[in-house]
């Protein structure tokens, strides 16, 4: 889909987090109006790896942005839309992570116990650390 690409380039990452959940949406009605059942979930996982799994550098980039501007609203659409691809998060945990390192190498000890078991509790947790460490 080269859609994707051409509109990143002209647009904010709120706005392509926008589109993307709209896209979303549109192509789940169109499979229900005129496709079989069965073609929704492969049609889904088609179009989350078009518009989620191949941006996340974007994503990562993004995140960084929406931090700095206090934007937290939009990170958790972010988080949302990540966590639909398998391992979407595990780049933007590991982008968080180390930014709080550089400013406190001890703060993560504690949380890691829970980013194997809930990775978007821990995600939100690192969030809550940023806040503190970067006086958001």
């Amino acid at each position: 889909m080269n859609e994707a690409k051409t509109f990143l380039q002209a647009n904010s990452i709120q706005e392509y987090l926008d589109r993307v959940e709209r896209r979303l949406s549109e192509e789940k009605e169109r499979c229900e109006t005129y496709l079989h059942p069965s073609s929704l979930q492969p049609l889904k996982r088609k179009c989350e790896e078009i518009l989620i799994a191949k941006r996340i550098d974007l994503f990562e980039g993004g995140q960084r942005f929406l931090l700095d501007e206090y934007k937290y609203e939009d990170l958790d659409r972010m988080y949302k839309l990540c966590e639909r691809v398998e391992g979407g998060l595990e780049p933007l945990r590991n982008s968080l992570e180390a930014d709080i390192l550089k400013q406190n190498p001890n703060a993560l000890e504690k949380a890691k116990e829970q980013a194997d078991s809930d990775p978007k509790t821990y995600l939100l947790t690192l969030l809550e650390m940023h806040k503190s460490v970067f006086n958001h």
